[in-house]
């Protein structure tokens, strides 16, 4: 089980985990919304709206496109739960 110390998720056996992992929420022109983690929200925003090979199927053709949340999640893990 992971407990945070501010950003930073710390494991059972006291190690830090260096990445930070966030959660995003993006809202597509059909008012649906998409729920994505990454370790760099801005990036990967970015991704998404260039509509390129690296943008999640699910909102390829849903542009324009709005991030409307995100928040730090600890690590990968905790970012998936």
């Amino acid at each position: 089980m992971l407990r945070h110390n501010g950003c930073r998720a710390v494991t059972e056996r006291g190690e830090a985990d260096t990445t930070t992992w966030s959660v995003y929420l993006v809202r597509c022109s059909d008012n649906s919304l998409y729920t994505g983690i990454a370790t760099d929200v801005a990036r990967r925003f970015a991704e998404h709206q260039a509509q390129g090979p690296k943008t999640a199927r699910y909102l390829r053709g849903r542009a324009p496109l709005t991030l409307v949340f995100q928040c730090p999640a600890g690590g990968r893990s905790a970012a998936l739960k």
